[in-house]
């Protein structure tokens, strides 16, 4: 999303992924929070100081936040540094190295974040709140996590959260300031040719979905449900029962 604003003759970049606490893994509360503390410190091909001398001497800003749904990457510059900026916005994004010592700093600092927040009676409420309120639902995690569950984060795990979660089908980039729409283009399309890229694999992981045949548990009986009648067993009137067989001469149920 491009949005033209000749104010002055600045850019600000927002990348927004679809992933977030709500998606931490279990027993690893604090995932998202830890991630976004590391994440633009080294890229693949850039050091944290390559990245902060850069920024700094563009006079640009980059930060990264974490929430319940979101996390977002928020990058401001001079309309003439755009495009570098952009470049690096998406190395952080993409390509981030994860280095061990990294992670061992920014744990700490999110630990004594944690430990802080645990001495703020109106903090510790909050919590207590969602927790009373959700119980057992995601929304009752706390996204910065708990000391124990930040310290039980290791690299592995922020590497696979990163890897599912920042799917390019899973980002938005929204870009206002003074610069043109089509200044955008590049961008829009390296998206369509990510796209094209990945619909082969798309459908291909599709079709062996489709060769899977989902089983019937052992010990359920052999009566069949036309489609679309409501299975009374299961104590769920809701639910859609599909028509129960017998796979001839294998001795296993499918479903169809």
């Amino acid at each position: 999303v491009t949005k033209a604003n000749h104010t002055n003759p600045t850019v600000s970049m927002l990348v927004g992924v679809r992933t977030s606490g709500y998606a931490d893994p279990p027993n690893r509360d604090g995932t998202a929070a830890l991630c976004a503390r590391v994440l633009d410190r080294g890229t693949v091909t850039r050091s944290a100081d390559a990245i902060a001398d850069d920024l700094d001497g563009r006079g640009a800003s980059l930060s990264v936040v974490a929430g319940r749904h979101e996390m977002a990457l928020a990058a401001t510059c001079l309309a003439d540094d755009f495009s570098p900026v952009l470049a690096l916005v998406a190395d952080v994004a993409r390509h981030p190295r994860f280095a061990e010592q990294e992670i061992a700093t920014r744990r700490e600092s999110l630990i004594t974040s944690i430990r802080q927040e645990e001495d703020n009676p109106a903090s510790m409420a909050g919590d207590a709140f969602m927790k009373a309120l959700y119980g057992a639902h995601p929304y009752a995690r706390k996204v910065r996590g708990s000391v124990a569950s930040v310290e039980a984060i290791r690299r592995q795990h922020l590497v696979r959260f990163h890897q599912k979660g920042f799917d390019p089908a899973a980002i938005t980039i929204v870009i206002v300031g003074d610069l043109d729409e089509e200044a955008a283009a590049p961008i829009h399309g390296a998206a369509d040719e990510e796209e094209d890229r990945r619909q082969p694999q798309q459908e291909e992981r599709a079709d062996r979905r489709g060769d899977e045949r989902p089983r019937v548990a052992p010990g359920d009986d052999d009566r069949r449900l036309a489609p679309g009648e409501l299975d009374r067993r299961s104590g769920r009137p809701d639910l859609q029962a599909l028509r129960a067989r017998r796979d001839p001469g294998s001795g296993r149920r499918g479903a169809r």
